[in-house]
């Protein structure tokens, strides 16, 4: 069951993170300056933010980056600086949707825009190479596909400014939240179903499940019964040599009294020797001349 729970939080998570949508916005300013592109939610009281870009723009003035989140609309503001002082700003109410092209200028008040030659060129070799074709259609009758012109600098550039929206997707806020969230739901997963099969031993082996012992209550009742005979029986013996060892002191204190009355009669006798020794003593005074009498 466990399992199955988990599955399904992971397969919801892998569905949010694949259809996240990616919003390309580009942004026309002062060139090699710093420029903020602020993406919050349009429709809280409180500001939300989605994501925060900051990047410098090149040298004709341009910034690209790609928001990608599954919310379907949002808000932009742009703050651009110069030596960390703010010299324009766009904080349109505008709301924008999820997937569109963004495409948003910002000038300082009397500043002229620079224009970016790659966008003219392009335009200028389509418009040579339809004019090639057309040609080379009304001269010969070959059907001789003419070859289009190379254009090395844009060509450069746009892989460079497609590696750059391809980083900038990849290490953007919710796609690293969705991919870590993603991380922890797997390992999660395997913990759980490797502690469910924790049955088995250090060897491998797996272990019985333990018994499951159903008794009857005359049984325990008898067991309980049991158990008190040999407690009550312990307390008997214990109370018994108790009580010889009480027994024992009260004879010895009678063997002790017994010591005593015997002292105590022979200190009598021999105090009646005394007494009967100083009487005999002063009848010899008395008559010196009786020579029977101890000396």
């Amino acid at each position: 069951m466990n399992k199955g729970i988990l599955v399904f939080v992971f397969v919801f998570l892998l569905i949010g993170f694949v259809s996240a949508t990616d919003t390309a916005i580009k942004v026309k300013t002062v060139p090699n300056d710093q420029v903020q592109v602020v993406v919050y939610d349009a429709h809280s009281s409180d500001f939300h933010l989605y994501q925060k870009f900051i990047e410098t723009s090149n040298i004709y003035g341009d910034v690209n980056v790609t928001f990608s989140s599954t919310v379907e609309d949002f808000k932009i503001m742009i703050y651009v600086k110069s030596f960390g002082k703010s010299i324009a700003d766009s904080r349109s109410s505008d709301i924008y949707s999820a997937g569109e092209s963004i495409y948003i200028e910002v000038f300082p008040d009397g500043f002229t825009p620079v224009e970016t030659p790659n966008e003219t060129t392009t335009e200028t070799v389509a418009q040579t190479q339809e004019t090639n074709n057309s040609i080379s259609e009304n001269v010969t009758d070959n059907s001789t596909e003419v070859s289009s012109t190379p254009v090395t600098d844009s060509s450069d550039k746009s892989s460079f400014t497609g590696l750059a929206t391809l980083g900038s997707t990849l290490f953007s806020t919710p796609t690293v939240y969705y991919f870590i969230g993603g991380i922890i739901i797997v390992l999660v997963a395997i913990f759980f179903v490797v502690r469910k099969k924790g049955g088995n031993d250090e060897y491998g082996e797996t272990r019985p499940p333990k018994e499951i012992i159903v008794r009857k209550l005359s049984e325990v009742q008898a067991e309980r019964a049991q158990v008190q005979s040999v407690q009550k029986s312990e307390a008997l013996k214990h109370a018994e040599a108790r009580l010889n060892e009480l027994q024992n002191e009260v004879n010895k204190l009678r063997r002790d009294d017994q010591s005593l009355k015997e002292t105590e009669q022979k200190i009598r006798e021999n105090r009646e020797l005394i007494r009967r020794l100083k009487g005999n003593d002063g009848n010899q005074g008395n008559n010196p001349g009786n020579p029977n009498m101890p000396r």
